[in-house]
């Protein structure tokens, strides 16, 4: 029998792809503020898992899948640099439902978004890279580092993050399944 190693990664991307859209589905806004994660889920989440689909622990635990393919959904950029690096994100959040678009720091969210803030790094030696921030509810803003299990929380958005990493632009995502006109009808 013929065996097709990448058909059997990209039918787990897509078995984590369903899975992420079914917690969106369910109405799921990012709500994780401060909170550390934990032993089960640290490995899980990088900075992008962190900021752009800000699951919680629960949430990242009841996916229930290999937790490589989680993982790996939110660390697969190889091969990728410059600004195809940055589309690619896009289209990863775009393929679970959600919307992401330009924004500002003064820009409002509806209680069906959040705001993440995204880093540019240019080394010589290390290539390009990214990072990402969430901005809370409480307005201070989040990041998580790699395999951390801690949450860094800042007061306000830094114009350079860590080891050169340059603020590069400042987006909305959006959960559409959550009505928000629907919500202030029954208020």
């Amino acid at each position: 029998m013929w065996y097709n190693q990448s058909m059997e990664n990209e039918n787990k991307r897509h078995g984590i792809v369903k899975k992420l859209n079914q917690i969106y589905k369910m109405g799921y806004v990012a709500s994780r503020g401060g909170e550390k994660y934990t032993s089960t889920t640290t490995l899980v989440a990088n900075c992008f898992g962190h900021a752009c689909f800000n699951l919680d622990n629960k949430s990242l635990d009841a996916i229930n899948s290999s937790k490589n393919d989680l993982k790996n959904f939110f660390r697969d950029f190889s091969g990728i640099d410059g600004r195809g690096f940055f589309e690619k994100v896009k289209y990863k959040i775009r393929q679970v439902g959600l919307k992401i678009e330009e924004s500002s720091l003064s820009e409002k969210m509806d209680k069906n978004q959040w705001k993440i803030a995204y880093f540019i790094q240019d080394d010589i030696f290390r290539g390009r890279d990214l990072h990402f921030m969430i901005q809370e509810s409480d307005g201070t803003w989040t990041s998580k580092l790699g395999t951390s299990s801690e949450v860094e929380v800042y007061n306000k958005l830094p114009k350079v993050y860590k080891d050169g990493y340059e603020l590069a632009g400042i987006y909305k995502i959006t959960n559409p399944y959550v009505n928000t006109k629907q919500e202030e009808m029954e208020l």
